[in-house]
């Protein structure tokens, strides 16, 4: 893969998007024509917005969703995953034209084709391209409705990527979708066929894209806002990395379960240690119970993975392989992450991968991915308790209602968060529907249990690369957070993951995870250390030093890779 390319791609791109879709935001506000007018609710959404977040968030958000959306358009393009058939972005071999657009062109589609939007759009689309309508630029008009009727009919298979588009998204859309100069034929061009073979390139593209970003953050010298924090901490991992971690952690889970599997085969970082031989170790009845979690799962590179490595312990125990791929999606694999725009791409990721397993899947709805986007759940004084008084509800205990104020600070803290409120799904089934009045703070609280049911299960696998932020670059509410609940790790977030991971293992569970090798020498990390060799056991452990991430062409990071068992063997001592 030519990752000097595709980095050039990626930054040209956002300098574009952003270009454009802040001129689209200045002709909207300051243009009155009877097209805009029709779209008074949208434009009120839109002015709503950019009350709450401002321009400049405002543009980057539309700029890096319409990235996304034309990234995986042409992702499908190139491996023919396009449920319909016809390619959206990309032009059929020999043309120059999107494939979708020359279909029309040619007059086909005239009931809506494979997306089901009816005869009216493409009545319009038609006489568009008939010159029935007036317009300076009837292609390119056309293929507008075209782009945005494809997008709205992959919601389907992919709600959290492709949200209908009935909002300023659309209206945010570059002008220019057809000519040479275009942000689609920049796509087109940027990701090369042959590149798209490798679902990884979905990684590669979110690392660079937001790379200047990154810049940005720590030219700016001052505490990490919530908000930047994915750009300031976003790494993508060296494939043998998440390799070594998931097979030395989900790996050797299977073969502690199954000693004579034929797994090894598949497994070259695979290292046997003192627990493969223990008798004490995490009891699965099949493939369906095992669970693994990311907790700062990023694009999913981690995730795709250990997709790669499930597909082979389900092969091997006799699964009819048209199920393998949503067995997987449903009941194994976990993600969790702050920044939306990843999130969307590692639920893209998984899909790609199972897609690439089974090419029948998207003949049905694809199950959704279990990627937990982080939401801010913010209470206005005396809302909650007020909607509380009004259900007449009395369950909800002290810790249960401190669980929920964290949520106000979700994209801030993240997996660290600690739910301490048992017996949730109770509380779930017994809220009652409010009336109109009380709809607001009751969707906040389904928002937050969502969110809370997730973090409060127990996984027998995390695997992470978390986040890498010292505490003097944690804005403030974080610096106090990690404080109070991570003692041990509070001088680093990598350390506070480690904890966190812990944290949410189950017994005998194991942790991988590659951060930065200074917690095993400071004396910062001198509790977490003896924590560590008291009550768990280390795996496997491989300083890597310098070049840990070798596209940051730097001696900045040097990383250590490890796997922790979270159980006390015996023997143990002599390793340590």
């Amino acid at each position: 893969m030519n990752t000097n390319q595709l980095k050039k791609f990626a930054q040209d791109a956002r300098r574009k998007l952003l270009a454009q879709v802040g001129a689209k935001l200045e002709y909207v506000l300051s243009t009155d024509s009877a097209e805009l007018r029709e779209k008074a609710p949208q434009i009120k959404s839109l002015r709503d917005e950019l009350a709450r977040t401002g321009k400049t968030h405002l543009i980057e958000k539309v700029a890096y969703t319409w990235f996304n959306r034309l990234m995986a358009l042409r992702f499908m393009d190139a491996n023919d995953f396009q449920p319909g058939g016809v390619r959206i972005v990309s032009p059929k071999d020999g043309f120059t034209l999107p494939q979708l657009l020359d279909e029309a062109k040619q007059g086909g589609m005239v009931d809506g084709g494979w997306w089901g939007v009816g005869s009216e759009v493409m009545e319009r689309v038609h006489a568009l391209l008939d010159g029935k309508l007036p317009s300076s630029n009837p292609q390119n008009e056309a293929y507008r409705y075209l782009l945005i009727a494809a997008c709205n009919a992959l919601h389907r298979q992919f709600p959290f990527l492709f949200e209908r588009i009935n909002d300023y998204t659309e209206l945010l859309l570059p002008d220019d979708l057809t000519s040479e100069f275009s942000i689609v034929h920049d796509v087109v061009q940027g990701m090369s066929a042959d590149d798209c073979q490798q679902v990884e390139i979905i990684g590669w593209l979110y690392q660079f894209y937001i790379s200047e970003k990154k810049d940005e953050v720590f030219a700016s010298k001052d505490k990490v806002k919530k908000e930047d924090i994915p750009a300031a901490t976003q790494l993508f991992t060296p494939r043998w990395i998440v390799e070594y971690m998931v097979q030395n952690s989900l790996g050797k889970l299977w073969l502690q379960n199954r000693p004579n599997s034929r797994l090894r085969e598949h497994m070259p970082y695979f290292i046997e240690s003192a627990s493969q031989q223990a008798g004490n170790y995490l009891r699965v009845s099949s493939p369906e119970d095992i669970t693994l979690l990311d907790q700062a799962c990023g694009s999913g590179h981690i995730l795709v993975y250990a997709f790669e490595l499930l597909t082979k312990i389900y092969e091997e125990e006799g699964y009819n392989p048209a199920d393998i791929p949503q067995l997987i999606l449903e009941k194994n694999l976990f993600g969790f992450e702050i920044d939306g725009r990843a999130a969307q791409l590692a639920g893209l990721a998984l899909l790609m991968k199972a897609r690439g397993y089974y090419r029948r899947l998207f003949r049905k709805e694809a199950p959704v991915p279990h990627i937990l986007q982080f939401e801010d759940v913010t209470f206005a004084e005396g809302e909650l308790e007020n909607y509380l008084r009004q259900v007449k509800l009395d369950m909800f205990s002290q810790d249960l209602l401190a669980d929920l104020r964290q949520f106000e600070q979700a994209t801030n803290y993240g997996s660290l968060m600690r739910i301490r409120t048992p017996g949730l799904p109770y509380v779930q089934r017994e809220l009652p529907m409010p009336d109109l009045s009380l709809l607001e703070p009751h969707q906040k609280l389904l928002t937050a249990f969502r969110q809370m049911e997730l973090l409060g299960r127990k996984f027998h696998c995390v695997v992470d690369n978390p986040p890498y932020m010292g505490s003097g670059n944690m804005n403030p509410k974080l610096a106090d957070f990690v404080k109070t609940h991570y003692p041990n790790g509070k001088a680093d977030l990598m350390a506070c993951f480690m904890e966190a991971g812990m944290n949410i293992l189950l017994p005998n569970g194991f942790l991988g995870m590659i951060n930065q090798q200074s917690w095993m020498f400071l004396s910062s990390y001198e509790e977490l250390r003896k924590k560590i060799i008291s009550d768990y056991f280390i795996e496997t452990l491989v300083q890597v030093g310098y070049n840990s991430f070798p596209e940051l062409n730097s001696k900045v990071v040097q990383a250590c890779t490890f796997v922790i068992n979270k159980s006390a063997y015996v023997g143990k001592k002599a390793f340590t």
